[in-house]
Parts: structure tokens; C-alpha cells; sequence
């Protein structure tokens, strides 16, 4: 069947991450040397600086997602693998736009909570579903808190595997984003209509309704990752992070149209940074159950 969408508008989300505790996201060694680092982050090549790539934010919000959707749906099951045969990560991929396993099942990508926001490939004839979500890669924005005399100062953390059956030790050095480091981030989410009978492209109701889900969801992902952490050795103490919400920057924006804010407002005033952080918390917990009932109107244009 044919499957036309337009779209409508563009919902962004606009904040700054920061780092609670030292973070890794790991790149390729170049090499490695005797007593060097074995694990380096990932750093801009010109700049040198440290960022978190969009992919490594995308991926765990849908990882965290596809976890929550499990536990909603006894439907919901994770349905494609890949890795050694030994290992396989599974994951949840819809087949097709309108039927994710079978045209009896009834639950395609449209439907699906996971993949209507971050996508689908579809196999045995099936189509493919693109991306709602924009996740931009997060940029330092506090250079001075990590720079010594214009160089970008890491943290070496050194650890020692030990093996439990022989005892035998494995030193090893991590490389790590300090404490204290900020990025920024940003989200976009595609408002999109369906075009139909010759009319013009519109949200039908049924879309107003998945819109705010996905809206509830994103936030409810964010406030996930905050209780989890970003990045490898989570287990291990790394990547605990805050996520810093900023409502003035976070606007609706119609096709042809002045943009809008859709979210409610965030006044920390002139709060101890342990005061502030608790209210932009308590703001992202909120955000993460809030009905987002205004955005039909705010989207409609009413």
C-alpha cells in the first residue's frame, strides 16, 4: 500500500548533560603502550575535546524503551539477533510500516511505541520506517572545567581484573571524562501527518494520541538514563549523569509558522547547585508522567 506522510512541524528539546561521575564512551587506539592508556574516549579530531556522539544517547534511550515496552505488552517481544551465534543480542525490530510480525497481528511500526520513534528495517518485503528522532551528538560546553593550560585534561582510571578461578591478574587503564563536564544536547522529534482522500496532510486523532506518548516516552527514557548511566563500565561506577532541561529552548516548531513552547515552565531562581539539581530533577520525573495534553492544541494550532 502506498503511505504518505507529511511533515507538519518539528518539537525540539534543548538541555545540558553533565557528568556526575567519570564517563567513557570509548574510541579505537591508535596503539597501545607499555604503562599507556588501553581504552581512550572518544574525542573530536580537531578540537581534541571530548563529546558524547548522538548515536551512543539514541541507542540507550531505545534500549531502555524497547526494556519498558516488554514489560506494558505480552505482545511485545524482541525479534531480530545479531552477534556470534554464541552470544546473540537480541533486539525488538518491526517488520513493516502497518504489520510487524504478521498482517494478522495487526501491529506494525505506525503502532509500535519503539520503532515509530526511532525506526525500522523491514525484511521479507517489508518497508522500511525512518527515524522520528533527531539525536545531534552533545558538545563540551564548559571547556575550562577540564583544561589545563589549553590542553584538555583526562582522568587515568586504573583497574585490575583478576580472574576468581585463577587468581591471575589483568592490570588495565580506562580512560575517562572528568566529574563536572558539561554537553549540550539537543532532540528533535517530527510531527507528521497522513495525506488522504485528496485532502490536505493532518493529524488525525489517533496521532495526536501516539504524539504525546512518544513524548512521555522520551522523557521517561531520559529519566532512565539518569538513574543508569551513559557509556561502557556502568556497572562499574561510570557515567552516572544528570540531564539539565531548559524549557525556554525546548519549542514547537509549525511548518511556516513562529514557534512555540510546549513545555511548562522551570524556575530554580538562585537555588545551592544540590537544591538546583534535586528541582530539575524532580521537573524531568514530572515530565516523564505528564499527559502533554497541551500539545494537541499547541500542535493544532488552537
Amino acid at each position: 500500500m502506498d503511505y504518505k506522510i507529511g511533515l507538519l512541524g518539528n518539537i525540539v528539546i534543548k538541555g545540558t548533560i553533565i557528568a556526575k561521575t567519570g564517563l567513557h564512551i570509548g574510541a579505537a587506539a591508535d596503539s597501545v603502550e607499555i604503562g599507556g592508556i588501553d581504552s581512550p574516549v572518544i574525542k573530536h579530531p580537531v578540537t581534541g575535546a571530548p563529546y558524547i556522539p548522538g548515536s551512543s544517547l539514541k541507542g540507550k534511550m531505545r534500549s531502555f524503551l524497547e526494556k519498558i515496552s516488554v514489560g506494558k505488552n505480552s505482545s511485545f517481544r524482541f525479534n531480530r539477533s545479531s552477534g556470534p551465534s554464541k552470544n546473540l543480542i537480541w533486539q525488538h525490530v518491526c517488520d513493516d510500516i502497518n504489520f510487524s510480525y504478521s498482517k494478522a497481528d495487526g501491529n506494525g511500526a505506525k503502532k509500535c511505541p519503539v520503532c515509530r520513534v526511532y525506526g525500522s528495517t523491514g525484511q521479507n518485503d517489508g518497508k522500511n520506517y525512518p527515524s522520528r528522532i533527531v539525536v545531534r551528538d552533545c558538545y563540551l560546553v564548559n571547556k575550562e572545567k577540564i583544561m589545563d593550560d589549553q590542553l584538555y585534561v583526562f582522568e587515568a582510571k586504573m583497574e585490575n581484573a583478576i580472574d576468581r578461578i585463577t587468581a591471575n591478574a589483568s592490570p588495565r587503564t580506562f580512560e575517562r571524562v572528568p566529574e563536572g563536564a558539561e554537553f549540550n544536547f539537543e532532540i528533535v522529534y517530527k510531527v507528521q501527518g497522513e495525506f488522504e482522500n485528496g485532502e490536505s496532510y493532518k493529524l488525525k486523532q489517533e496521532e495526536i494520541i501516539r504524539m504525546q506518548e512518544d513524548m512521555r516516552n522520551i522523557f521517561e527514557v531520559l529519566y532512565l538514563v539518569t538513574l543508569d548511566g551513559l557509556g561502557g563500565s556502568v556497572s562499574r561506577g561510570y557515567g552516572k549523569v544528570h540531564f539539565s532541561i531548559n524549557p525556554d529552548e525546548s519549542l514547537y516548531y509549525p511548518i511556516g509558522k513562529d514557534a512555540k513552547s510546549f513545555l511548562p515552565s522551570l524556575d530554580v531562581g538562585s537555588s545551592k547547585d544540590e537544591e538546583k539539581e534535586k528541582k530539575e530533577h524532580a521537573y524531568l520525573d514530572d515530565l516523564r508522567v505528564h499527559g502533554f495534553a497541551n500539545l494537541e492544541s499547541i500542535v493544532l494550532g488552537e
